[in-house]
């Protein structure tokens, strides 16, 4: 497990050995992490399940208590659980009781509803909700997208983003003072 700077995870979340999370993020409680990297600034709900074990649909079981560690026959596993990492890029907000599937990428600045099930990878500054995951809106207009992905804030060190403290608190305002 890598954590970043000054990361926050509430109580009983579960994080797997291989996750990432990077700088000002936070995990909130009865959330688990399987094999993720999380960006900058992103938010993650209570109770999220977020690129956890997947269980093989083409063996004679699904059950782990055949394939895998500690299994019935008491051989080594033989089935990865952990297949593709999940990506939840920088300066995202994952609403609670969220599930993402395995090698899903969530794009910098997207936001996913609450209770989504989310199947598919979400485009930068998308909004996307239901279970499945559908596309709902884009948050900003392209030339607003543009002026994010090319500032890059989330990877400003703290001296030169608190440079930008208008834009952060002048609200639907923010690209005016920019």
């Amino acid at each position: 497990m890598d954590l970043g700077k000054s990361v926050i995870v509430m109580n009983n979340a579960v994080i797997h050995k291989n996750c990432k999370i990077s700088d000002y993020s936070y995990i909130n409680s009865n959330t688990v992490l399987g094999y993720v990297e999380i960006g900058k600034f992103s938010s993650i709900g209570c109770n999220c399940q977020i690129g956890v074990q997947i269980h093989p649909t083409n063996y004679i079981s699904s059950s782990p208590f055949t394939y895998g560690n500690n299994n019935i026959f008491g051989v080594p596993s033989f089935y990865e659980e952990f297949q593709a990492k999940t990506v939840i890029g920088n300066d995202c907000w994952i609403g609670s009781n969220v599930v993402i599937m395995q090698g899903v990428e969530i794009g910098d600045g997207s936001i996913v509803g609450a209770g989504s099930v989310v199947t598919k990878d979400v485009a930068p500054f998308s909004v996307v909700a239901g279970a499945p995951s559908r596309f709902i809106k884009r948050r900003f207009d392209q030339n607003q997208i543009d002026i994010l992905t090319d500032l890059k804030w989330w990877d400003m060190d703290i001296k030169m983003l608190k440079e930008y403290k208008d834009s952060f608190l002048s609200g639907e305002e923010w690209y005016s003072h920019i």
